[in-house]
């Protein structure tokens, strides 16, 4: 997609607040592992630059376990030097007896990365249903900002 191209579909989608992707997304969701902010969605385009331009606060999507720090602290600086609002660290999948590292990352990703950290449990089937009920269960909507 040209970098115009991608400015007009930015456009129309900002004219469009109605649009019901934008209804049922009003968050960016961001993971830790690839950094994704920095994926090229276009010419001078990533998904820092259309998170920005289109006002959505950002939910940083993490593992829980090792390496998961310094992949999650990376990412909220890449967040922030964007000037993105982000809102909040979802740490999935947690495990049903987290052990002292799982512990340790949600608290130290807290403290250093002054954000709240939610965990989002691993589910045995993937289907919109469990879906909806693992997302039901987060505080999305002190996020909603």
């Amino acid at each position: 997609m040209a970098s115009d191209d991608a400015a007009d579909l930015l456009l129309e989608i900002k004219q469009e607040r109605r649009r019901p992707v934008l209804d049922l997304l009003p968050l960016a969701w961001v993971r830790t592992d690839e950094l994704q902010l920095l994926v090229p969605l276009a010419q001078d385009w990533d998904v820092r630059r259309l998170a920005r331009e289109l006002g959505l606060g950002v939910v940083i999507a993490a593992r829980p376990g090792l390496g998961t720090i310094n992949h999650t602290l990376l990412t909220l600086e890449a967040a922030r030097m964007a000037a993105l609002d982000v809102r909040a660290v979802v740490l999935t999948p947690w495990p049903a007896d987290p052990g002292p590292i799982e512990r340790s990352n949600a608290t130290t990703i807290e403290r250093l990365g002054g954000v709240a950290v939610a965990t989002l449990p691993a589910l045995a089937e993937i289907s919109a249903a469990t879906l909806a009920a693992a997302g039901a269960a987060l505080p999305y909507e002190s996020w909603l900002v």
